[in-house]
């Protein structure tokens, strides 16, 4: 029962540092705050002469939505000054979890009796690819 208390405390643990909002990198410049921003899924739509600002990977795992990337990374977008988003990809990656349990108690002919249980889960991060532009 130790090793599921455990369990518990981690996973609670992780879920609270997961929960806030997706991961977003971001390599670039940054400018002065706007108010909003543009969207565009390809470099040729993009309407006006701009200069690329930087590059931005939003992570999303299991626990957010594909607009929720979307939302976060408009927000930071328009604090780094970005006049619009050019999305450009989305990335899968999956990993397998492997989590034993293993649980012994004493049996009536004094020995103990060990049971594992071994569970697999599929851990699957979502990357949004993007860059920030500035019109000029």
């Amino acid at each position: 029962m130790k090793v599921s208390k455990q369990l518990l405390t981690i996973l609670v643990l992780l879920i609270t540092l997961n929960a806030c909002s997706p991961t977003i990198n971001y390599l670039g410049k940054s400018y002065v705050s706007t108010t909003n921003v543009d969207l565009y899924f390809d470099r040729e739509d993009v309407p006006r002469p701009f200069e690329v600002m930087g590059h931005a990977e939003v992570i999303l795992s299991n626990l957010f939505t594909m607009q929720e990337g979307q939302k976060a990374l408009e927000k930071y977008a328009i604090k780094a000054g970005a006049d619009a988003i050019v999305f450009e990809g989305i990335n899968t990656n999956s990993s397998p979890t492997y989590t034993k349990v293993e649980d012994s108690k004493a049996n009536s002919s004094g020995g103990y009796t060990t049971t594992s249980t071994v569970s697999t889960s599929n851990n699957e991060t979502k990357i949004i690819k993007a860059i920030l532009v500035k019109y000029k």
